[in-house]
């Protein structure tokens, strides 16, 4: 079984990006890659896809259960991007993915929106890189959410009145 803390995955190489303020500890590192080199690839309609990895790692958050190491997701389109200030992680949904095997253009609205960031995501620079890497040294361990998920649902309840996914 492959370690849940990904620690081949979570690397400096991998990280795309951040949201919130880098210079001061509650920023959130990006990271993604292409599973491998050559990479990986899967065939929609007519044309092979790379698939992508994506996670990330939240060193605060208002909810204690969203601190930590994001399980690793993965998926052909992947895409991330910023609109009203805030980042937004999103995949294509069914009707994208039937457009794209048809050889369609594919739209925003063919996307699924699965996390929406609480600020606008900065792309790693040279510059930002080594300060960016630190995290994942300071935070080594799954988000709670993960492990605790009755805890984690009750937490939301209370504070937000619902149950996330």
């Amino acid at each position: 079984m492959a370690d849940p803390y990904r620690p081949d995955f979570y690397v400096a190489a991998n990280i795309i990006g951040w949201t919130g303020d880098i210079d001061g500890d509650s920023f959130t590192v990006y990271f993604a890659d292409s599973c491998g080199n050559p990479p990986r690839t899967v065939r929609i309609g007519t044309a092979d896809q790379i698939v992508v990895q994506f996670g990330h790692i939240t060193q605060k958050h208002e909810c204690p259960f969203n601190e930590g190491r994001e399980e690793v997701g993965e998926s052909f389109s992947y895409s991330v991007y910023n609109e009203g200030g805030r980042m937004h992680e999103a995949v294509l949904g069914d009707p994208g993915v039937s457009k794209l095997a048809a050889g369609q253009n594919v739209k925003k609205s063919d996307h699924n929106v699965f996390h929406d960031s609480r600020g606008k995501f900065n792309p790693v620079t040279k510059g930002s890189v080594d300060r960016l890497a630190q995290v994942i040294t300071r935070c080594k361990e799954l988000k709670t959410r993960y492990t605790d998920k009755p805890g984690f649902d009750a937490w939301c309840i209370k504070n937000w009145g619902r149950k996330l996914g």
